[in-house]
């Protein structure tokens, strides 16, 4: 599996966090006196040093092992647990990953600090009941917080359960109107029930507002191309690309669009553009070599 892209603030927040894990560590265990099991104290120090160079320099595994041993040490030590879930979803292992967080909330003093990745990490292993489970119980913690409720409710509307996930939305959007991330939800569960009439007008509000964001885009590419409107809908996803360069499925629609419509030249240079970013894909590749050969 690729490695997962973490946004500028998502790393930079790992690197302060991983930054300070060993020296919370050390001093946690000076102040209590303990010695590692099974660890010298001077090769613990050594392993937390390597550990830190590790991580500064991106060699996440090697980082992944050094806070492992430190973990056969101290099985219960939250910031190691947080450390390796966070290390886990850099290379890649979202089940590994859910699993750490599960260890973190088990012994954290806050365990609403594994939210909402615990819940991210079983939605990118598929796993839906458990993903549903674990947004529930980050919600819970404090169903006030607008992030953890849009969460919860995009797994709703993943396990169709659309009436609870739409009244979490409004409830959302009663406190915040604006809400982006709640109201690209609600226009995905619309979608989602096929209400077309009503996507057209949250969409058409959130365009005019500005809000061209990725997602907002795509949904106005496949409402205008399940409407028969195939120019915009292509004009759509080519906007959808400027915002979003590296998301291999919005060239795949758009590729496919251009093919069907038999505009051969576009669809070899969004073809090319794909397997630019998703050099694994086979179909898109296979195809490809077909429309050159046609020329």
């Amino acid at each position: 599996m690729a490695r997962l892209a973490f946004p500028t603030g998502a790393r930079a927040r790992l690197a302060v966090h991983l930054s300070a894990l060993c020296i919370v560590g050390w001093a946690a265990a000076s102040a209590t006196r303990l010695k590692l099991p099974g660890l010298p104290a001077e090769e613990a120090r050594e392993v937390a040093d390597r550990f830190e160079e590790h991580r500064r320099t991106g060699e996440f595994r090697s980082a992944l092992s050094g806070v492992r041993r430190l973990l056969k040490s101290y099985p219960d030590r939250p910031e190691y647990l947080q450390a390796e879930a966070e290390l886990l979803t850099q290379l890649g292992d979202s089940a590994g990953a859910a699993a750490s967080w599960e260890a973190f909330m088990a012994v954290a003093p806050f365990p609403a600090d594994a939210c909402p990745h615990i819940g991210l990490a079983y939605d990118r292993s598929r796993s839906v009941a458990k993903a549903l489970d674990a947004h529930r119980r980050c919600y819970e913690t404090d169903p006030t917080n607008g992030d953890l409720a849009s969460s919860y409710a995009a797994a709703l509307t993943t396990a169709d359960r659309f009436a609870e996930a739409e009244r979490i939305y409004e409830q959302i959007l009663k406190r915040w109107p604006g809400y982006t991330d709640a109201l690209i939800g609600l226009l995905r569960l619309k979608f989602k029930q096929d209400r077309s009439a009503e996507v057209a007008s949250l969409l058409s509000s959130m365009l005019k507002a500005g809000k061209r964001t990725t997602d907002v885009l795509a949904v106005a590419a496949r409402l205008a191309r399940e409407r028969g409107d195939r120019p915009a809908a292509k004009a759509y996803l080519a906007e959808a690309i400027q915002v979003a360069p590296d998301y291999p499925d919005l060239y795949r629609e758009l590729a496919e669009l251009q093919d069907a419509d038999r505009d051969w030249p576009e669809a070899i240079k969004t073809y090319r553009a794909l397997l630019a970013v998703a050099p694994g894909d086979a179909r898109a590749r296979k195809r490809l070599r077909e429309l050159e050969g046609l020329r």
